[in-house]
């Protein structure tokens, strides 16, 4: 099964690093084993967007490829079409449709409210690595408790890691002193590039350090790394996308996916 998604074929940077890639007739499985609580990490791709009697299926084909599970606490599907479902029949089970829009761009620049008292550059000491883990986790959705989903980003980081050995990327900070207060990651595969949980500390919005984190970094991947292509994936909802189109990004797609997990 041919991915023609920008957002899913970006994802198989990371699912090829970390995961089982399995390709059924009609859909595929992504199974990440060493990380059983990474949501985006094991679920499904199908072709096209859901219609009426698809739910329990999908359902059905999940529990028994992730026969693993003793229970099952999140459902995550995806289809590699520009589409939303035609029918709404997964909200009386309990899901919801995510929206996010994919943003490419070619080339970088500088954004209008550039920080100039900001050091940006890629994380290299266990000190760096820890500051990260711990922004990550207290700008989390609130949704998930402080410790899983803590363990869950510790795992995501040994993945990151390894590309990052394999000279396949790397994670950038913005750091105000000593302070890591933004980052994120860029990891690339060929000459195609897929930025990777951008955050912000609550403290230090407003004051351009994700802008300027997004150019800086950008522009060390288009220079560095032979990328050609940057990508990026965003809430089409939420500010962070208007931040990116003012480096340069453009939209290119939309894409949608069902999500329901169980509450903590």
């Amino acid at each position: 099964m041919k991915l023609n998604s920008l957002s899913l074929r970006t994802n198989m940077i990371f699912a090829r690093n970390e995961s089982e890639i399995i390709e059924r007739e009609s859909y595929i499985v992504v199974k990440t084993l060493s990380n059983p609580t990474f949501h985006w990490g094991n679920y499904l791709i199908f072709k096209k967007a859901p219609v009426d009697g698809d739910i329990v299926n999908w359902m059905n084909i999940f529990q028994r490829e992730f026969s693993h599970y003793k229970t099952f606490k999140h459902y995550v599907f995806a289809w590699d079409q520009n589409a939303e479902p035609e029918s709404v029949e997964y909200l009386s089970y309990g899901f919801s449709l995510e929206k996010s829009v994919s943003l490419q761009a070619t080339s970088v620049i500088a954004p209008k409210h550039y920080n100039n008292d900001l050091t940006i550059r890629l994380l290299t000491s266990a000190s760096d690595w820890d500051q990260a883990l711990e922004l990550q986790t207290i700008t989390r959705d609130p949704k998930h408790s402080y410790e899983d989903f803590k363990e869950f980003k510790r795992n995501q980081d040994e993945s990151y890691q390894k590309l990052i050995k394999d000279n396949r990327g790397g994670r950038f900070g913005a750091f105000k002193g000593d302070l890591l207060i933004a980052d994120l990651g860029i990891y690339f595969e060929g000459d195609l590039a897929r930025y990777q949980s951008v955050v912000t500390h609550q403290d230090y919005r407003g004051m351009g350090a994700c802008g300027t984190l997004v150019y800086e970094s950008g522009k060390y991947a288009l220079e560095h790394w032979g990328v050609k292509t940057l990508c990026m994936e965003a809430d089409p909802d939420y500010h962070a996308a208007r931040i990116y189109e003012s480096v340069g990004f453009a939209p290119k797609e939309n894409s949608y996916s069902l999500y329901w997990c169980q509450s903590n």
